[in-house]
C-alpha cells in the first residue's frame, strides 16, 4: 500500500482527537464561566440585601413608627421590588436560565422568572404589614412573606415535575395561597377596627390590599393552562406575553398605587401642619376673628394645653374641611364654611360627627356639606391614624388632668385655710409669736392675712402652671419629633 494511504490514517484519527479535546474543553469552559457568573449574581444579590438591613432602621421600629415614617419605607421596598423585577427579566435574556421541561411538548423554562417572583413578592407583603402598622399584629413581618414563599416554591416545584408530584404541588401551594389571602382580608379587619372588610371601605389600605390578592389570583389560573401547568396552552408567544401581562399590570399598580398613597398623606398632612401652625402661631381671638367669629381674648391661660388642645381641634376641622370641598369642587367656599361653623359653635371633628339633619336644619348649616364632611371623616380617620401620636396625646391628657386635680385640691386647701384664719380674725383671736429671750403677743390684722394667702396662692398656682407648660411644649416638641 502507498505510504501516502498510510499516513493519512493517524493523521485523520489525530485531527478527529483534537476536535474532540477543543469541543470538550469549550463546553468546560462555558459551563465555569455560568457557574462563576450565577454564583457571584447570588453574592452580590445577598450583599444588597445585608446592607439595607444593616444600614437601615429595624422594621420592628419601623411598624410603631408614624405613618409617615411607614410610607417612605414602603416606597422603598417597593424601589427594591422593581429593581429585582427589571434584573431578573434582563437575565431572561440569556440561556443560564433555560431549563428544558419534561412535557409532551417540548418547552423551555426561564428559570430566573419564578426567580423573580420568590425574591420580590414576599416585599409586596411586607409593604403591607407596615402600611397597617401596630394594628397588625408584629409576627406577621414573618408569616405572610413566608407564606408567599412557601406558595412560590410548591409552584416551582409543581413546574419541575410531572404526574401526581404535579397535581399535588400545585394543590398544596394553592392551598397555601388561600391562607395568605385569608390573613389578607384579616388584615383589613384589623386595621380598622372591624369597619371594614373585602366587600365594602374606602380606606387605603382595603384598596392596596384587594390590588393585591386581585392581580395575584390570575397567576395560578394561567399557569395551570400553561405547559408548565397542565399544557391547555400551548402557543409560546401567548404564554410568555400572558406572563408578562400579568406580572407587569400586578407589580406596577400596586407600586404606583403605594406611592400615590404616600403622596397624598404628605400633602394632607403638610395643610393639617399649615392649619394647626397656623392657629397656633396666630394672636389669641386673631384666628377667631379671621373666620368671622368675635374676638375673645383668652386670658393668661392661653398656653395651657387645654387651649392648644382647642387650637389643634380647630385646625383638624378646618383641613377636613379644604379636602371636602376640594372633592366636591367647592373649594372656593371654604371660608364661607368655616364661618358658618364658627358662628354655630362648631369648632372640632367630634361635633360635626355626631351632627344630625335637625341639628343642621336647627342650626341652620347645609345638610350636604355636613354629611360630605362626615363620609370624608371616616376615611380620614383610617388614612390620618397615628397611632404613636395618638399615645402622646393621651398621656399628654392623662398628666393635664392629674395636674389640674392637684391645682384644684391645693386651691381648696388654701382657701380653707384663709376661711378658719378669717373667721377668727373676725372672733378677735391672736396669733402668739416666740421670740428669742421673750415671749410676746401679736395681733394680726384680717386683712394682711387675706392678702397673704392670696398671694401665696398665686404664686404658687402660677409655678404649677409654669411647669405644666414647660411639660406640656416637651411633650409637643417629641410629638413633632416622633413624626
Amino acid at each position: 500500500m502507498d505510504s501516502s494511504v498510510m499516513s493519512f490514517f493517524p493523521d485523520a484519527a489525530g485531527s478527529a482527537a483534537r476536535m474532540l479535546s477543543a469541543e470538550t474543553d469549550q463546553d468546560t469552559y462555558d459551563a465555569a464561566t455560568k457557574v462563576c457568573q450565577v454564583f457571584s449574581g447570588i453574592f452580590f444579590t445577598l450583599l444588597v440585601l445585608w446592607l439595607s438591613f444593616t444600614n437601615g432602621t429595624k422594621l420592628s421600629y419601623i411598624q410603631q413608627a408614624s405613618l409617615e415614617k411607614r410610607l417612605l419605607t414602603c416606597c422603598f421596598l417597593c424601589t427594591y421590588v422593581g429593581a429585582f423585577s427589571a434584573f431578573f427579566n434582563f437575565f431572561q435574556l440569556t440561556e443560564v436560565d433555560n431549563f428544558d421541561l419534561d412535557r409532551e411538548s417540548s418547552f423551555t423554562l426561564d428559570f430566573a422568572r419564578p426567580l423573580e417572583w420568590i425574591m420580590t413578592c414576599p416585599l409586596m407583603q411586607l409593604v403591607l404589614v407596615l402600611m397597617g402598622g401596630s394594628r397588625i399584629p408584629e409576627y406577621r413581618r414573618m408569616m405572610m412573606p413566608g407564606l408567599s414563599v412557601l406558595t412560590l416554591f410548591c409552584g416551582t416545584a409543581s413546574m419541575l415535575t410531572t404526574g401526581a408530584a404535579n397535581v399535588a404541588c400545585f394543590i398544596i401551594g394553592a392551598m397555601v395561597a388561600s391562607v395568605m389571602f385569608y390573613f389578607n382580608r384579616v388584615q383589613i379587619l384589623e386595621h380598622s377596627a372591624g369597619e371594614e372588610c373585602l366587600l365594602f371601605g374606602d380606606s387605603e389600605f382595603r384598596k392596596a390590599s384587594l390590588i393585591l390578592v386581585f392581580t395575584w389570583v390570575p397567576f395560578p389560573l394561567f399557569y395551570s393552562l400553561s405547559p408548565e401547568g397542565f399544557g391547555v396552552i400551548t402557543n409560546i408567544l401567548v404564554i410568555q406575553a400572558g406572563w408578562a401581562f400579568l406580572n407587569i399590570v400586578a407589580k406596577f399598580s400596586f407600586i404606583f398605587y403605594i406611592q400615590r398613597v404616600k403622596d397624598n398623606y404628605c400633602s394632607r398632612l403638610k395643610a393639617k401642619r399649615e392649619m394647626y401652625s397656623g392657629n397656633i402661631g396666630a394672636i389669641p381671638g386673631q384666628a377667631n376673628e379671621a373666620w368671622g367669629g368675635d374676638v375673645t381674648p383668652m386670658g393668661n391661660g392661653q398656653n395651657n394645653a387645654a387651649a392648644a388642645q382647642a387650637r389643634k381641634a380647630e385646625g383638624e376641622l378646618g383641613a377636613i374641611v379644604i379636602e371636602t370641598l376640594n372633592f366636591l369642587g367647592m373649594a372656593q367656599h371654604g371660608d364661607r364654611f368655616m364661618r358658618l361653623l364658627h358662628s354655630a359653635e362648631v369648632r372640632s371633628v367630634d361635633q360635626v360627627e355626631h351632627f344630625t339633619k335637625e341639628e343642621c336644619d336647627k342650626l341652620k348649616i347645609p345638610w350636604d356639606l355636613i354629611s360630605a364632611v362626615q363620609k370624608r371623616l371616616k376615611v380620614w380617620k383610617l388614612e390620618m391614624t397615628d397611632d404613636a401620636e395618638q399615645a402622646l396625646e393621651r398621656g399628654e391628657a392623662h398628666y393635664q388632668q392629674e395636674s389640674t386635680v392637684q391645682l384644684s385640691a391645693v386651691a381648696e386647701k388654701l382657701q380653707g385655710h384663709y376661711e378658719n384664719q378669717n373667721q377668727n380674725s373676725a372672733s378677735g383671736s391672736t396669733t402668739p409669736v416666740t421670740g428669742g429671750g421673750g415671749t410676746s403677743v401679736m395681733h394680726v390684722n384680717a386683712d394682711a392675712i387675706q392678702t397673704a394667702r392670696l398671694d401665696r396662692l398665686e404664686e404658687l398656682m402660677s409655678f404649677m402652671q409654669q411647669q405644666n407648660e414647660r411639660f406640656q411644649a416637651a411633650g409637643m416638641g417629641k410629638t413633632v419629633f416622633k413624626q
